[in-house]
């Protein structure tokens, strides 16, 4: 698995927390975004595509719901992370292409009533999107078991572990209040990225940090404990 492998899983995931921290006005919008992350991987395009090949959807939504979007009933998953993601992948782009709308597929097997807003929003979110997150994930580390997932995140896990130490002990390099103020910012700014999983800024922050480190000498140490926590 490559860079920009990681980087498009990343972003497929961001978009998922999107949805379910989103408000229901803007669910349409935020369907699509979920839809164009997978279209925009080629890794997720290629896991999607063998789960959904062969698969009956209308069959799986009729076992799923006892209806086939008629009737309002309740929405059971399948167990299974492809049936699950062959499901939620074929309801994601039923809702886009408006062949239901959300506002309908929420009504009839999320609320049961003509009352959508934020609650239930929420609700699809919590049973829709959040599972089929879950699923997709589950089956990428099922698929790429080595390095290409796990050696990424560890090494993130360790820096962060090395930032918390550094941010502790930043008094001891006596820098100027302004110089100070500058280190904290991108600091800061690597600790959101690593919170993101976002490898690339990751890496343009380690080489902004080794450039202010460069240029001062007490803080030399503090690019060091972090390339040293890349490479544990």
């Amino acid at each position: 698995m490559q860079e920009n492998d990681i980087i498009s899983i990343n972003n497929f995931n961001e978009k998922c927390i999107d949805f379910m921290s989103g408000k229901y006005i803007l669910a349409d919008i935020k369907v699509r975004a979920i839809l164009r992350a997978i279209n925009d991987s080629d890794v997720l395009t290629n896991l999607v595509s063998r789960c959904v090949n062969n698969y009956d959807f209308n069959e799986g939504f009729r076992k799923a719901t006892s209806d086939e979007l008629g009737e309002a009933t309740s929405l059971t998953l399948p167990e299974k992370p492809r049936e699950r993601v062959a499901l939620i992948y074929h309801i994601l782009r039923s809702i886009d292409e408006e062949v239901i709308s959300f506002y309908d597929f929420v009504s009839r097997y999320i609320s049961h009533s003509n009352q959508v807003g934020n609650e239930e929003f929420k609700a699809f979110a919590d049973g829709i999107v959040q599972p089929f997150n879950e699923a997709i994930n589950t089956l990428l580390q099922t698929e790429y078991s080595d390095r290409d997932l796990s050696s990424t995140n560890r090494y993130m896990r360790n820096m962060e572990k090395a930032l918390a130490d550094i941010n502790a002990h930043l008094d001891e390099y006596r820098l100027n209040p302004v110089d100070l103020k500058e280190l904290k910012c991108l600091l800061e700014a690597l600790s959101v990225s690593l919170g993101r999983n976002d490898d690339l800024l990751v890496n343009a922050l380690v080489i902004g940090i080794d450039n202010f480190c460069a240029s001062h000498h007490r803080a030399k140490q503090i690019i060091k404990y972090l390339q040293a926590s890349q490479e544990e």
